[in-house]
């Protein structure tokens, strides 16, 4: 569905399935392919996948415009009127395990 964020591994099998609650407005990877970024009402949720974690980033405006990675570790988001950056390493992520449906 449009509020279910499912990333994949390498081969095709699901690393993560996640019910966000709200549909998913905006969503990159970076360039490397280890953090995908989704942005939904009011929050970013970033998945880090060598470290196999997950952090979320609330943002100031009901939704973000749009998420990007510059790099391999800069994550730009805009808001309605300003564009800002994070550093995607410096979150406070929290460990998952992953899935093991093919």
């Amino acid at each position: 569905g449009e509020s279910t964020l499912v990333v994949g591994r390498n081969g095709g099998s699901v690393a993560l399935r996640l019910e966000m609650g709200r549909p998913i407005e905006t969503l990159d990877m970076s360039l490397d392919q280890r953090y995908v970024a989704a942005g939904v009402n009011g929050e970013i949720v970033v998945v880090d996948m060598q470290r196999s974690a997950i952090a979320t980033l609330t943002v100031g405006t009901p939704r973000p415009q749009s998420v990007g990675f510059l790099d391999g570790t800069s994550l730009a988001y805009s808001e309605i009127g300003s564009l800002k950056t994070v550093a995607v390493d410096h979150l406070d992520f929290v460990g998952y395990q992953a899935t093991t449906e093919p």
